[in-house]
């Protein structure tokens, strides 16, 4: 039997094609984001473990207190008692944060750009750096640039650098030029200060962000750890090197972890989109080798034996194609890290690609399975053609069963899908929302099992435009397509789930897009925003410098920052501003109270006041970040505002608990009909490149480029399935020319000309992509509005309503229409190319 396996695969070799093409293109995607995964966090392990050679132990901020933007308290008293320390050969203080170069044109050099203190030590060199170049700064209006920067900005020592931290641009005088590792730095920036300058500039005033340190020799990390542990405060934590390189790879490996469960998470459904595709192509293989199979019956195979060899045939075949697919995805993540860094500059370390066992094997193991199950009822059914079987034609086709046992399942597991949505509208929330998507995922499974039923009626509608517009061609391929349900539902399966899924997407991206757009300009009555292009904060003096501008109105910066309560509840982040500018900058809907009190008070939204159990009047105690509580009264409940947080308060409340201050976005009005000349006075007060400003406009089509990067990455992830959605169609044509060649080769004697078989051709796969595109926007116009309806509950995106952008799904039907006519190309051109009477003849 395994002979004869290998002899069927090698003699339908092309027939199967098309399969061994859906699963290398499966297992490529699966194996590229395994791979690329595995090969970014080596290169998050290396640089991790490159950054803190020659650490034993550090000493940093406590994850609370980054968060809450607390100060680490690592000053230089700090610093002193541990140098004297009896297990401790030495000690550097560090500072590091964002530092973005100009360039002598004022452009930005970079994306991922890095600031830091050249960290000194006894001997006063920085053990850190090697300078290839100079010498380290030591003074204020001093900076060292990495060797790459200042090679692509064309600065040399002695050269007058511009660079932007939070505030105005700085000009400083670059004084040593260092060398860094080419795969470390992937294309980052680096900048170094001296210690006073990058304290200022990153952290408190004499505050470090954090210390490394080195043992003794005969000190353990351990025993380190612990005689440093007791000069420590509540905000500061030592961790040895090797928890300090497990936590700088998983924080930096976080980054991309989203990214690749997304790309893994389409690859599973392009291979589940492909066992329509692999169980068709068997199918229709044990359909033409019927004689073949009942010969085999008779000489004595059991019908065990037969089902084995259809197996062993979709075994060797995945195991083949897989293979390849591995191969391809290695080649794949490769390609994707260079692209990441080269054009995205996305900054990821480089290091050799990773190929574990344990990928080679899970991607050999899941294409060859899903090969293996897409055969499995193509395998039971070979098995039950009977030896008499033999004494017929060579291509017949053998009687279909009776699809009423399908149909029923289909229509009992639609009435479930129904129910579960139905369920989940009317209990809404997140419950509610899991329903909905078991319903949604219910309905697209009955709607492929009740494929064949709805064939008919719907592909019925087709025939008479059909036969207007085309004549006799138009005719037989819409018969011809309604011919074999079975086949029609299968080739379509692929294409309905994809479309069912790009459909809903975009109804909810374009309805979400709409009422977000709404509501973020909706509610502001500032002319335009000031915040910058890379959504850090700005240093509080920006403020300042805006509300000088003449022609300025009114300024008001939003703040953020993090309180540990209010009143029962925990960690949330509060909004600040400025309670004398904000009624001019900012429409506030009131459901209860006002603004009167907000000096001394503060306002929530109504699902925060709805879990606080408060309500306007009531006293609230808060306790901030830094420990420190104040009682303040709920001066008003509002609306949800996407511009603001649930909690909102004034800069005043907020300020002396802060040990930074940091402003997200400044709100600015201008004098009434000079907006643009205020815009333009404010941006060249400003001039730094990193400011971005935005009125109206701008913010809207902001919020629109959001999700429309959003449906981009989803059509692109969606691609592979719609590929092998159009190859799952040329499959069909060209297994349905083969069963077809005596009728063609009729057809043809009869006085049909090559062309008229090419349209024929064309028109029956055009109809087959139609008839699926339909059936699949459909779906996914309902599931995006049943979703919708628990949008409607949100306070965010209250007024959600289901807006259906009925260009798009006027693409989505042309290019389906499109993918139809380019699947038929090759199986029309192989039917025009018979011979008329070598078709006649065939049995």
């Amino acid at each position: 039997m395994f002979r004869l396996a290998v002899r069927n695969i090698t003699t339908h070799r092309l027939r199967l094609l098309m399969t061994v093409l859906t699963v290398v293109l499966g297992v490529a995607f699966m194996a590229a984001t395994l791979v690329f995964n595995a090969t970014v966090s080596k290169g998050y392990q290396d640089r991790a473990t490159r950054d803190n050679a020659g650490v034993d132990v550090a000493v940093r901020a406590t994850g609370q207190a980054q968060q809450n933007g607390q100060p680490s308290g690592l000053t230089d008293t700090v610093l002193a008692g541990i140098r004297a320390l009896p297990g401790v050969a030495s000690a550097r203080g560090q500072v590091s944060g964002d530092t973005y170069v100009l360039n002598r044109s004022g452009d930005v050099v970079g994306d991922d750009s890095h600031g830091a203190n050249s960290a000194l030590g006894a001997d006063g060199t920085d053990p850190d750096h090697s300078f290839a170049d100079g010498r380290a700064p030591q003074q204020p209006g001093e900076i060292a640039l990495d060797t790459h920067t200042a090679a692509k900005a064309g600065y040399r020592v002695g050269d007058t650098v511009r660079v932007v931290v939070d505030g105005p641009v700085m000009t400083e005088r670059l004084v040593g030029v260092f060398t860094t590792d080419p795969a470390a730095t992937a294309g980052a920036t680096y900048t170094l200060f001296d210690t006073p300058t990058a304290q200022r500039m990153f952290d408190s005033p004499g505050q470090y962000t954090r210390i490394v340190v080195k043992a003794t020799a005969g000190t353990s990390d351990q025993q380190l750890l612990n005689e440093i542990k007791p000069l420590l405060g509540g905000n500061s934590e030592a961790v040895t090197a090797a928890k300090l390189i497990s936590d700088e790879k998983a924080a930096d490996a976080s980054s991309i972890s989203t990214l690749s469960n997304i790309f893994l998470a389409f690859a599973l459904v392009s291979l589940f989109v492909g066992i329509f595709l692999i169980a068709n192509t068997f199918t229709m293989l044990v359909a033409q080798r019927t004689r073949e199979l009942a010969l085999v019956r008779a000489i004595g195979a059991t019908r065990r034996q037969v089902t084995r060899a259809v197996q062993l045939e979709a075994l060797i075949v995945g195991l083949v194609s897989s293979t390849s697919g591995l191969a391809l995805g290695v080649l794949m993540a490769g390609g994707l890290h260079t692209v990441l860094n080269e054009v995205m500059d996305a900054g990821l370390p480089g290091t050799d690609t990773v190929v574990s066992p344990g990928t080679a094997a899970g991607c050999l193991a899941v294409g060859t399975a899903v090969t293996v199950l897409a055969a499995w009822l193509p395998g039971r059914r070979a098995s039950k053609i009977p030896p008499i079987a033999a004494m017929n034609s060579a291509n017949a086709t053998p009687a279909q069963a009776s699809l009423r046992l399908r149909n029923t399942v289909g229509f009992v597991i639609t009435a479930i899908g129904v129910g579960l949505g139905a369920r989940g509208m009317a209990i809404g929330d997140a419950p509610g929302g899991y329903c909905i998507g078991a319903g949604a995922g219910l309905l697209i499974t009955a709607l492929v099992v009740l494929t064949p039923l709805l064939s008919g009626p719907l592909l019925g509608l087709l025939d008479k435009p059909f036969t207007r517009w085309f004549g006799i061609d138009g005719k037989l391929a819409t018969e011809n397509a309604r011919r074999n349900p079975r086949r029609t539902a299968s080739t379509t399966a692929a294409l309905i789930l994809g479309l069912t899924l790009v459909t809903a997407v975009t109804v909810i991206g374009t309805s979400i897009s709409s009422v977000l757009a709404m509501k973020t300009t909706g509610s502001l009555t500032a002319d335009f925003t000031v915040s910058t292009i890379n959504d850090r904060p700005l240093d509080s003096s920006v403020t300042a410098t805006v509300a000088s501008v003449p022609g300025v109105t009114a300024a008001s910066p939003i703040r953020t920052g993090a309180v540990e309560s209010v009143g029962d509840v925990t960690g949330y982040t509060v909004t600040a501003v400025d309670p004398a500018q904000i009624s001019q900058l900012l429409t506030l809907h009131y459901t209860a109270g006002s603004a009167a009190h907000l000096n001394s008070g503060l306002l929530l939204t109504e699902s925060a006041a709805e879990r606080g159990h408060l309500h306007a009047g009531d006293s609230v105690l808060v306790t901030f970040a830094d420990g420190k509580q104040e009682s303040l009264v709920v001066s008003g409940i509002i609306e949800a505002n996407p511009l603001l947080s649930h909690y909102l308060m004034s800069l005043q409340t907020l300020a002396p608990h802060m040990a930074a201050q940091r402003d997200d976005t400044i709100l600015v009005k201008a004098a009434t009909g000079h907006a643009r000349d205020v815009q333009e006075r404010v941006k060249t007060a400003l001039h730094n490149p990193l400011i971005k400003l935005q009125d109206h406009r701008a913010l809207q089509k902001e919020v629109a480029g959001g999700v429309a990067l959003l449906l981009n990455m989803v059509y692109g992830l969606l691609g592979m399935a719609l590929i092998i959605s159009v190859l799952s169609v040329v499959n069909t044509m060209a297994m349905s020319v083969f069963e077809r060649t005596q009728e063609i080769g009729m057809l043809r004697a009869i006085g049909m000309r090559r062309e008229g078989i090419k349209r024929m051709i064309r028109l029956e796969s055009i109809v087959i992509s139609l008839f699926g595109s339909v059936l699949g926007i459909g779906v996914g116009t309902f599931t995006a509005w049943a979703m919708g309806t628990q949008f409607t509950n949100s306070k965010l995106l209250s007024g959600y309503t289901t807006q259906i952008p009925w260009e798009r799904i006027l693409l989505f039907l042309v290019a389906s229409a499109a993918v139809g006519a380019m699947a038929a190309v090759w199986p029309a051109r192989r039917a025009a190319a018979l011979n008329t009477l070598h078709a006649i003849k065939t049995q």
